[in-house]
């Protein structure tokens, strides 16, 4: 079975708090909120690093998407580039707000 194209490996970070690796990721999203939705004809692009901390692994970089928008009132339609960065520990611990899983 193939993995998910946003799932990552990281069991060679975990143990290893001080290594780090870059991480380049392309896929299809289908996402979508109230009257806005992610181009399905660009995909989802991230530049991440990804670092073995005590504890878990630390995800750090930028996502970029390309959103298509749509007025309820006057009807148009736009597109724009949005881009997040992003700054996550993924913890081993119940307690941890993203968890590793395995």
């Amino acid at each position: 079975m193939p993995r998910p194209p946003l799932r990552l490996v990281v069991s060679d970070l975990i143990h290893q708090p001080g290594h780090s690796r870059p991480v380049q990721l392309e896929a299809p999203v289908d996402w979508a909120l109230e009257s806005s939705r992610v181009d399905p004809g660009a995909p989802l692009r991230a530049d991440l690093v990804l670092e073995g901390v005590s504890g878990g692994v630390f995800v750090r970089g930028r996502v970029s998407v390309v959103a298509r928008h749509g007025c309820r009132r006057c009807l148009k339609e736009w597109t724009e580039p949005g881009e997040v960065e992003i700054f996550e520990m993924l913890g081993r611990d119940a307690e941890a707000e993203y968890r590793l899983l395995g």
